[in-house]
């Protein structure tokens, strides 16, 4: 029963052609002033139906949306490497200052995207990307963020704007001190990228470094690093354009304590794509093929040495072609995976348009993810299956914009992940493969209103899901965010200040004591300053006005209750962009 319901739903959703807006899109001089400092502080905020509680603070649980760990959100930096091999280090995040652009989509992209597909997509553009960087040679970008807690974050980034020979290097430090459960905790991040054109033909290669440590108040500690690198070749003319690309990426991560046996995790990954597209005025189409070899070993104390090694394939083509208006977008994929010993299809359907003033978007898709390794004793790989349908409609003008959307999916063998505030003792914890069908409806949104001197608005998001035993409903049932700005400028327009008021509220969830026990719902209330001169950009931001420290779905090792968050906490940012 529970499946005929949802299917027609995703089905109702799929064929709807009043649905569906245009992906979210944030500027450069946006990103500057949203008062955070990386995108994933941006997507999960309070409030917010990627919450990822406590992330600010050195935590470190696995990222979640609509209630799925696997095959729930990506972001795609195309300069560096982020999460290969899965789960990559958690707690090393990009700065948001390092992006000219970051734009969002809620799916859409299953069938291209093969076995690593999520129900949300994001793509960032590096700095010097944008459209106001094409007057210079070079651009930069340094910040630094000084807050409670002895909290310290210092980064660089410095782009070389050339279309025959660009060039990137950057680097990334923040440390973090104790706060509640959490004690010390630090991560940092480095790299660079750099091409070259002769001809039709363009070479890119990347290199990114990172590492991360953070420890519990009873002793627990974990610390880990990782290296990726890729190098690519592209052919392009007029119409046609061909890309192979080689990428590996490897990660280790040790953890130790009073309640965790000394033990290391080694992860690897070889990945070689091919992709393929022709530029058709009316029809482009493009095919895709992904090649992926994935290793880890776990070695504990005590304890026999684990060995996992997973061979997939994903084998891909869409096109594109004008519809009632509008735009769709077909695709098909299918693949193989070697530790699930089984094959994996899906197809997406994708329809953008415009009615009467009204951005309309509809989509439809099944998204597969194989899960191999950190499975409990006793649990076999396994592949998840997820078919999901959506509706967005958006209007936008100059004085105010609106948008609503809804998700409806249907996940069989579902992946459940603990959320812990380290990464080690969720992945030693290990995956469990969920019994039951698990279906959701997840609604979301927004409106906002802009004048000269005065901005306002509100967003929030009700997430439907069926009841299960195996674990407890971590993720809050709703949430919204709603703000208030006024800005002005001084100083014969030099200055301009931005004074906002933001409040968030959260729903209830379960901690993961057993029994689970219901957390009740709470809000907090936030203030920041953004003041901006020429390329400068100061913030000055107080969070948790009423300075309660509320409850985490995690418990504190030492007492077996739940672990409290920070109470008030005040920060101070600088971002200055520099051009030659």
């Amino acid at each position: 029963m529970i499946r005929a319901r949802h299917g027609i739903l995703v089905v109702v959703a799929c064929v709807t052609i009043a649905s569906g807006a245009e992906a979210a899109d944030w500027g450069q001089s946006t990103l500057r002033t949203t008062g955070v400092f990386d995108v994933w502080s941006l997507f999960g905020a309070p409030g917010r139906p990627g919450w990822l509680p406590a992330a600010d603070d050195g935590a470190a649980p696995p990222p979640s949306f609509a209630g799925l760990v696997f095959g729930s959100m990506r972001v795609d930096e195309p300069t560096r490497m982020s999460d290969r091999p899965w789960p990559g280090l958690v707690a090393v995040r990009t700065p948001i200052a390092w992006f000219d652009s970051l734009s969002a989509a809620g799916g859409g992209q299953g069938a291209w995207q093969g076995f690593n597909a999520g129900l949300m997509n994001a793509t960032a553009a590096p700095l010097g990307a944008g459209a106001d960087s094409g007057r210079h040679r070079a651009v930069g970008e340094f910040s630094f963020v000084r807050g409670s807690s002895a909290e310290e974050q210092t980064s660089f980034s410095v782009a070389r704007i050339d279309s025959l020979l660009p060039l990137r290097i950057e680097a990334m430090s923040v440390s973090r001190g104790a706060i509640g459960v959490m004690e010390r905790s630090g991560r940092h991040l480095w790299g660079g990228s750099a091409g070259a054109v002769f001809g039709v033909h363009r070479f890119d290669a990347t290199f990114t470094q990172r590492g991360s440590g953070s420890a519990l108040a009873n002793g627990d500690d974990e610390a880990g690093t990782g290296l990726g690198g890729s190098g690519s070749w592209t052919w392009q003319r007029a119409r046609d354009r061909m890309r192979v690309e080689l990428a590996r990426g490897y990660h280790h991560l040790e953890s130790v304590g009073p309640a965790l046996p000394f033990s290391r995790r080694d992860a690897d990954e070889v990945a070689a794509e091919f992709d393929w597209s022709f530029d058709h005025p009316t029809t482009p189409r493009a095919v895709r093929l992904t090649l992926r070899r994935m290793e880890v070993d776990r070695a504990t104390e005590g304890e026999e040495t684990q060995h996992t090694r997973e061979d997939a394939a994903w084998l891909a083509v869409r096109g594109q072609r004008a519809l009632w208006g509008g735009r769709l977008s077909a695709a098909l994929g299918g693949g193989w995976s070697r530790a699930v010993d089984a094959a994996g299809w899906a197809p997406s359907l994708e329809w953008t348009g415009t009615r009467g003033g009204f951005e309309l978007r509809a989509l439809g898709e099944r998204i597969v993810t194989p899960v191999w390794s950190d499975l409990v004793p006793g649990i076999d790989p396994f592949l998840q299956q997820t078919w999901a349908g959506g509706i967005d409609v958006a209007r936008r003008n100059r004085r105010w914009s609106a948008t609503l959307g809804g998700r409806v999916g249907l996940t069989d063998d579902r992946a459940l992940v603990g959320r812990d505030p380290m990464t080690e003792i969720w992945l030693r914890r290990g995956v469990v493969r969920d019994p039951d069908p698990y279906p959701f409806q997840l609604v979301t949104a927004g409106f906002a209103v802009h004048g000269s001197w005065l901005a306002a608005g509100a967003e929030g998001f009700g997430l439907g899901r069926g009841r299960i035993n195996v674990q407890p409903q971590v993720d809050p049932g709703y949430g919204g965010r709603v703000f208030v700005e006024g800005s002005f400028r001084v100083f014969a327009n030099d200055l301009g200040v931005r004074m906002r008021v933001e409040g968030a509220g959260v729903g209830p969830r379960e901690s993961e004591a057993f029994p689970p026990r219901e957390l009740d719902p709470f809000a907090t209330l936030d203030a920041v300053v953004i003041a901006t001169l020429a390329d400068a950009v100061l913030t000055f931001s107080v969070r948790n006005l009423a300075d309660v420290a509320q409850p985490q779905v995690w418990l504190d090792p030492r007492t077996g209750v739940e672990a409290l968050g920070p109470g008030r906490e005040m920060h101070f940012g600088l971002s200055w962009r520099l051009f030659d």
